[in-house]
């Protein structure tokens, strides 16, 4: 019992530090441009999410790994997963969506 009590406290203090390094203020607007992009996208392919992603870090001038990151932290709670469009087909487009909202909700609230 006390490997499982010491197993649950690490996994949620890890979960608890990705949440503050990755979910932060500054990303929610580029998390709502996401959201906002992903909601119409009828071909939910890692093909069609990546052509989305890449319009949009193209346009912030960002790198992908600055949008990815928070994006695999709001879906997996982790940092490391299989490839970011991947996941998001395998989640499916409203689930992806849900977890997306979810997290956005979360950083407004926290900021």
């Amino acid at each position: 019992m006390l490997y499982f009590n010491t197993l649950f406290v690490k996994i949620i203090y890890n979960l608890i530090l990705n949440i503050i390094k990755f979910l932060t203020p500054a990303i929610r607007p580029i998390f709502r441009e996401l959201i906002t992009r992903l909601e119409p996208l009828s071909d939910f392919t890692p093909l069609g999410i990546e052509k989305v992603f890449s319009g949009l870090l193209e346009e912030k001038g960002l790198k992908l790994s600055q949008l990815a990151q928070p994006v695999r932290v709001a879906l997996t709670g982790r940092t490391v997963s299989p490839g970011i469009y991947e996941v998001m087909e395998i989640l499916g487009k409203e689930r992806t969506l849900a977890r997306l909202k979810k997290a956005l909700e979360g950083i407004e609230r926290l900021s």
